[in-house]
């Protein structure tokens, strides 16, 4: 019996909270349902991905922006997740990519989630997402870079983040 892509995302969802914080009491995080737009159980062929959990609160003025414009430009069942999933507050951004042991769990954990969504094209959000996803990746996952949603802390950002995502 083949299982709906948003049951065997749940499981996933599941087996990752399972792994890092039962096992290891670390914090995961996943793209949370809000106005409209799905998040990490949007099973769209399009994925938009993150590098990492930010520390701020859901949602902030950067992710209402963010699930604003998907909704506008008609993903809101698109699937939204990071590359890593956990949350270490001790740990810098470049601490934590040069872990091996950590970044092989958590890239295995993001190839699942190819393998359930199948995504036609995959959007990188930032330079070092990008990066990082070229690295890890060496299928061709039809990558689209465009900048993260965070950087419309920057006036002229905001117009141009939305500028990139209606061209997806």
């Amino acid at each position: 019996m083949n299982k709906s892509k948003k049951q065997r995302l749940l499981k996933l969802r599941s087996d990752i909270i399972d792994k890092c914080y039962k096992e290891k009491w670390i914090d995961a995080w996943f793209f949370p349902e809000y106005n409209g737009v799905k998040g990490y159980l949007g099973t769209q062929n399009i994925i938009f991905i993150g590098l990492n959990p930010s520390y701020g609160s859901f949602p902030d003025k950067y992710s209402k922006f963010f699930y604003e414009q998907l909704k506008q430009n008609g993903f809101q069942y698109a699937h939204i997740t990071d590359i890593v999933k956990i949350r270490q507050k001790n740990r810098s951004e470049n601490e934590l990519f040069r872990d091996k042991k950590i970044m092989k769990e958590q890239i295995d954990f993001l190839k699942k989630e190819f393998e359930i969504i199948r995504p036609k094209i995959t959007v990188a959000l930032g330079n070092r997402c990008f990066y990082e996803l070229k690295k890890y990746f060496e299928i061709d996952l039809n990558i689209v870079k465009i900048r993260h949603y965070s950087s419309i802390r920057f006036p002229k950002n905001r117009r141009l983040f939305s500028q990139e995502i209606k061209q997806i």
